[in-house]
């Protein structure tokens, strides 16, 4: 029994560490789709006002619009209209996505009040339950919003039916109000529980393809990726250091003790990198025994050399313990110091002060300024 109550705790804690994960790293791709949701629910509102309004008298032959139902079309027809322009300029969403979401949450839930109580004070009520299943599944907003909108809401509502509506067509109301909550939080928490399912796989998609398997770090095509987006964010004032550091002696290994041991060498040079610098810092495998690091925001040639000595001193320990080879590595940096940079010419810098130590003297490190095309 105790270990089927942890484990119901485990997954307790799990699901809700991934949706935080869910709201905090997808909030750019939910942004997007809460705004493309955000135009079709306000016409789907629009359209079904106007039905209501139309179809209703020829059902009900004693019913007609209230003022309540009559502004209600305004209010949705100015929020589409904001909405529309904000979509023509953020088409990617944006934080305003979510506060136009809100907005619209506000006035579904405000007049569905208005026209269940005041509106329609001898009828059933038929909105507020109905919004109630409805706000929350539409738009991807965190469970505090959505359900703080509607715990007001549920508050005013019960306030207006017993000033409203007669005693027992309250109750009835109320009642059904509650159950219809009750209906939304069992089915807004599957639908949420299916959204952050997929974030997740997608997440892990997009993190294999973007992996060294064997090094888990960045790859080839994840690297220039990368280097790109640093450019773009921080040119013309960019302050980096490219370093490309390939090993010695790697043929060697591989002939001597398998490429086994290579693969195992190059799994804890993965590790060892990761360990040896900052998290912000773009860290891959370029491709064989060839790595590549970019320090952002420095451009210190000594701290450079710091950790090309941290590094071959690991390495060596490394090597000499596990497999009975010493392994070194050489070392090509370049650093840019508030200026613009390309990155590939960049790289073919680096690469070409890789070459130099190389070609000097096998574990060594060269270090040049970055030089841009005149």
């Amino acid at each position: 029994m105790k270990s089927r109550i942890k484990e119901l705790l485990y997954l307790i804690r799990t699901e809700l560490r991934n949706r935080r994960t869910f709201f905090r790293d997808g909030s750019a791709s939910n942004c997007s789709s809460n705004l493309k949701l955000l135009i079709a629910a306000n016409t789907t509102a629009i359209l079904f006002l106007i039905a209501f309004i139309l179809v209703t008298p020829l059902i009900i032959s004693s019913w007609h619009p209230t003022p309540y139902h009559l502004a209600f079309l305004p209010a949705l027809l100015i929020c589409f209209a904001v909405s529309l322009i904000y979509y023509r300029g953020h088409r990617n969403g944006g934080k305003g996505a979510s506060l136009l979401c809100i907005l619209l949450s506000i006035i579904l839930l405000t007049f569905s009040v208005l026209l269940d109580t005041i509106g329609s004070a001898g009828a059933p009520a038929i909105f507020v339950p109905m919004m109630y299943v409805i706000v929350p599944v539409v738009f991807t907003l965190p469970f505090h919003i959505s359900y703080g909108m509607i715990a007001i809401t549920e508050i005013a509502y019960a306030f207006m039916l017993s000033t409203y509506k007669n005693n027992m067509t309250g109750r009835y109301d109320l009642f059904g109000s509650i159950v219809a909550l009750a209906c939304s939080l069992i089915i807004a928490n599957i639908i949420t529980m299916l959204r952050v399912r997929d974030y997740m796989l997608q997440a892990e998609y997009k993190y294999r393809s973007m992996t060294d398997g064997l090094t888990n770090i960045l790859n080839k095509e994840a690297i220039f990726d990368a280097l790109r987006k640093y450019f773009q964010a921080y040119n013309p004032h960019t302050t980096c250091a490219l370093i490309i550091m390939d090993l010695d002696n790697f043929k060697t290994l591989n002939d001597t003790k398998g490429h086994a041991a290579g693969d195992v060498l190059l799994k804890e040079i993965g590790r060892l990198l990761t360990e040896t610098f900052r998290r912000l810092d773009i860290i891959g495998r370029f491709g064989g025994d060839e790595f590549v690091i970019l320090l952002k925001g420095t451009a210190d040639p000594l701290l450079i050399r710091n950790k090309y000595t941290t590094i071959q001193e690991r390495l060596k320990q490394l090597t000499q313990e596990q497999l009975d080879i010493p392994v070194t590595a050489s070392f090509g940096s370049v650093y840019a110091e508030g200026q613009t940079v390309d990155a590939h010419l960049l790289f073919q810098q680096a690469d070409t002060a890789l070459y130099k130590a190389k070609r000097e003297k096998k574990s060594s490190c060269v270090i040049k300024k970055y030089q841009s095309e005149t």
